[in-house]
């Protein structure tokens, strides 16, 4: 029988129930490469304020730790993931260095220019009003902060089967564009090949990867 790749799609999308919390695990599985190349862009110091947008479970904050003496906050949209980052980084959590909220990206419940760095791997496709979604993380960063936006390009993209279903595709230009109309400087953008992975459908694919950095 055929994977019901909609049910698929809205799991990549809000991770719920026991399916979302495996679905929790092949994403840091399968996004492990382009998570920690979107973290190693950042140009961390001691103290710096970190806001992830999207974290799902939360598993590869301990990168973020090991680099620098940092504050981290991770905002998702799913209260399954809050509820399993919170718990697999009770360690980050119970000092206060790390916390998990539950929110759309849409207004960021925090104050303006609080954070140094905002970063967000995979969540592009599902920013319903992107405009809107910058203009916020252009509002919480600092004057200097850097944004990393991280997604997998259009190309690639559109021949797995869920992206159908809900996914807004993206290539590299098209994402420049949005940073530019929100006012970043753009400071790099890389798009590259990433080593052979398994897909959520179970495939062996070769992902690529695109990277964007811009500042305030």
């Amino acid at each position: 029988m055929e994977p019901d790749y909609e049910a698929m799609a809205r799991q990549l999308a809000k991770p719920e129930g026991e399916d979302g919390i495996r679905t929790g695990h092949i994403m840091q599985e399968g996004n492990a490469g382009i998570c920690r190349k979107a973290m190693d862009s950042l140009a961390l110091h001691h103290g710096d304020h970190i806001l992830e947008i999207g974290p799902g479970n939360g598993t590869h904050i301990s990168h973020l730790f090991n680099r620098a003496d940092i504050v981290y906050r991770g905002l998702d949209i799913s209260e399954t993931m809050v509820a399993q980052a919170r718990e697999l980084n009770a360690a980050h959590t119970a000092d206060k260095r790390a916390q998990f909220t539950l929110g759309d990206g849409t207004v960021l419940p925090y104050p303006d220019a609080v954070f140094d760095h905002v970063f967000t791997v995979n969540t592009l496709y599902f920013w319903e009003n992107p405009d809107a979604q910058l203009s916020e993380i252009y509002r919480v960063l600092k004057p200097g902060g850097t944004f990393c936006l991280a997604f997998r390009s259009r190309a690639f993209m559109q021949d797995l089967p869920f992206t159908s279903y809900g996914f807004r595709l993206y290539d590299k230009e098209t994402a420049l564009s949005l940073l530019v109309r929100a006012n970043f400087v753009i400071k790099n953008a890389v798009e590259e090949d990433e080593a052979e992975s398994t897909s959520i459908t179970g495939a062996v694919l070769r992902k690529d990867r695109i990277i964007i950095t811009g500042s305030r």
